[in-house]
């Protein structure tokens, strides 16, 4: 592997937006990655780089193209691609397991790829044609952003005021996109549309096609360099061979939970690797209360208490992840009603553990390690900022509400319901 990607950004890696992508790092050849396996070895070299600059990454909101350009490089961004057209096709638990490697390193670095592998699952409702021209695409690296949400004048996430016409010969899309998360690192595009029937597709965009305007103008406190930013639509022309409907997909769906995996291993990430600093704080940093008669922090009776406490959450939301991702792997051999219900289950419990885990072990980190901790040289606040910021991603009081009630009155959820 090259590790020649990862040179100084140019100024314009650091701009405000962007059209084309001709200045960004030239892409190297890409591995293929065979099984299982060689992704979560894949998934550990790219950690390794990563970790060494993420704190400073974050400090500065530096967009790492480089970064993203390794982890196609490396064979990740086609690791879901299925076995028939070449790719590795990873089982839940080891895309669990990869992006939990990633996240614990970087967590925008992590959230970046989850739109990419919830979107190539969507490919595969497409036709043979559209199967195996996008498959062989992501298979040399080329990335998936994201154009679904809309924030201006909409009543919810899925009030879609962007609009797909048909014109002669082709089709136009017009609108306007938010949180449109790994956009800037992207080729492709997929926009959420409704028809003039009001009926809900997915165009495929190329993400320097005319017409297209991706702003680097995300601001969160937290996941600082995801690139979440907004894109604007203006008369953006595609074929039929860029469009999929979301209409009519009457089958039980597994996409679902597939997607939402990457955002519990996200959390858990996080929740581990504020742990790991906490510990080492203490042991190195931190210095005992006056009051205790004891010569190390590490000996005090409440700070175990908490450690033991924290470790306990943590340990908890990786066996939920586990169990999610197994389910899902189920749903997904033999994708049924009641399957698919048990994997959706499955994953909310995970995702609602995971956020558990993430907000108290970043929040009481601080507690543990004391006033220094709070120094900007340690920038152990970006963990809580990461932690906050993600978990606000989609509601953990619906996933919670929806168990309950089916738990409780066997009511299932809606079909349409992220839970």
């Amino acid at each position: 592997m090259s590790l020649s990607l990862l040179r100084k950004p140019t100024a314009y890696q650091r701009g405000i937006s962007r059209k084309k992508k001709k200045t960004q790092p030239k892409p190297q050849p890409v591995r293929i990655l065979r099984n299982d396996e060689e992704a979560i070895v894949a998934a550990k070299e790219a950690a390794e780089i990563f970790r060494a600059t993420a704190s400073e990454r974050d400090r500065n909101r530096d967009l790492p193209y480089r970064e993203v350009e390794l982890l196609s490089e490396i064979g990740l961004y086609g690791a879901t691609v299925p076995k028939e057209f070449g790719g590795a096709e990873i089982t839940a638990v080891t895309l669990a397991e990869v992006f939990r490697i990633l996240s614990a390193a970087d967590p925008s670095l992590g959230q970046i790829p989850q739109n990419h592998v919830a979107f190539v699952e969507s490919v595969r409702d497409g036709t043979q044609t559209q199967q195996e021209f996008y498959f062989r695409r992501f298979l040399k690296g080329e990335r998936i952003g994201n154009a679904l949400s809309e924030a201006t004048n909409t009543k919810g996430m899925a009030d879609y005021k962007t609009r797909l016409t048909k014109v002669k010969g082709a089709y136009r899309i017009n609108g306007e996109k938010a949180y449109c998360t790994g956009a800037l690192f992207a080729q492709w595009i997929p926009i959420f549309t409704l028809d003039e029937q009001n009926r809900l597709w997915m165009a495929y965009v190329r993400s320097d096609s005319p017409g297209l305007t991706i702003h680097n103008d995300w601001h969160s406190m937290g996941q600082r360099t995801t690139a979440s930013g907004t894109i604007t639509i203006d008369n953006v022309y595609v074929t039929e061979h860029e469009l999929f409907p979301r209409f009519d997909l009457k089958r039980p769906q597994v996409g679902h939970s597939w997607g939402q995996i990457p955002h519990a291993a996200i959390d858990l990430g996080i929740a581990e690797e504020a742990l790991k600093d906490a510990i080492h704080y203490v042991k190195t940093e931190a210095r005992p209360w006056h009051g205790s008669g004891l010569d190390r922090l590490s000996d005090e009776p409440l700070i175990i208490q908490k450690v033991g406490e924290f470790q306990q959450a943590v340990d908890a939301a990786r066996l939920f992840l586990r169990r999610g991702a197994e389910l899902t792997d189920i749903a997904r051999a033999n994708t049924t009603e009641e399957t698919s219900l048990a994997a959706s289950f499955a994953v909310a419990q995970a995702r609602i553990a995971t956020d558990h885990a993430a907000l108290l072990v970043t929040n009481g980190l601080f507690e543990l390690c004391g006033t220094k901790s709070t120094f900007p040289k340690f920038n152990f606040d970006r963990h809580w900022r990461n932690a906050r910021t993600h978990t606000l991603h989609d509601p953990i009081r619906w996933k919670t509400q929806f168990l309950g009630n089916y738990v409780l009155n066997g009511t299932r959820p809606p079909k349409n319901a992220l839970i």
